[in-house]
């Protein structure tokens, strides 16, 4: 089994119980595992919610339930309760298609209101020596992509004459967003829904086509990927949409 399914209903009853369901697929039919039945009415995720989860988790366990990837809606209950009872990786939680699309979506576009009385904010450069790709209100004097945390194959990207690296660790100083501003216009969100469900459709077991001089080649044939090669094609291809629109907090973003 490589992929399983977990979901709750939410203020479905005026109870306030939630009902977690565990499902895999096989030949496009829906196969229900286990079911749970939990009262949240007084829950807080880091408490007891997060400790039934990461209970029920461990009983399926111990009775032999296994799946590569487990897929959920960013309940970050759910997450940390698959990362408890798997603590070695062997399972990951991994975000639905629906749910990454609309959370992505949601941040690209959205856009903070100026308070009332107060001018909007203006786009304005960071200190000099800021490189952090995470957080662009900290000084932070080295490149956030470090060589030495990143697997050899991702090594690529601290290449410090490409433009990838040009790109995302500019020398001199790096320009704020105007948080007043969307990242993105609509007709380049609808670019980046498709992009990525062109990446999560990308599989091992999914034969790509290979094509003369890149993407807008001749056909020459199929190939099969590995899930380090999809992987890094991933990140490049997310790399150079920013790069095209000149984008770099998307990047630090995605």
């Amino acid at each position: 089994m490589h992929e399983a399914f977990l979901d709750a209903t939410a203020k479905t009853n005026k109870l306030g119980f939630e009902l977690y369901a565990l499902v895999i697929e096989r030949e496009f039919v829906t196969i229900p595992i286990s079911y749970l039945l939990l009262d949240t009415r007084k829950c807080e995720v880091g408490s007891k919610r997060g400790v039934q989860l990461t209970a029920w988790l461990c009983a399926l366990h111990d009775n032999g339930f296994r799946s590569k990837y487990i897929f959920t809606d960013k309940d970050f209950a759910e997450i940390n309760a698959i990362k408890a009872t798997w603590p070695d990786g062997s399972v990951r939680p991994k975000l639905c298609l629906w749910h990454a699309l609309k959370s992505i979506k949601k941040h690209v576009l959205a856009s903070k209101k100026p308070q009332p009385g107060q001018p909007a904010q203006e786009a304005e450069l960071a200190d000099p020596t800021n490189q952090n790709m995470n957080d662009i209100s900290e000084t932070f004097q080295m490149a956030s992509i470090q060589k030495v945390a990143l697997p050899e194959y991702l090594h690529w990207l601290c290449d410090w004459n490409s433009d990838y690296y040009k790109f995302y660790c500019p020398i001199g100083s790096v320009t704020k967003w105007d948080m007043t501003k969307s990242l993105l216009n609509a007709e380049e969100c609808q670019a980046l829904m498709a992009l990525c469900r062109r990446h999560f459709l990308r599989h091992p077991l999914f034969p790509s086509i290979r094509r003369e001089n890149g993407a807008d080649g001749a056909p020459l044939g199929f190939e099969y990927e590995t899930e380090t090669e999809i992987y890094c094609y991933t990140v490049r291809d997310f790399l150079e949409f920013c790069i095209r629109l000149q984008n770099l907090v998307l990047f630090r973003y995605l």
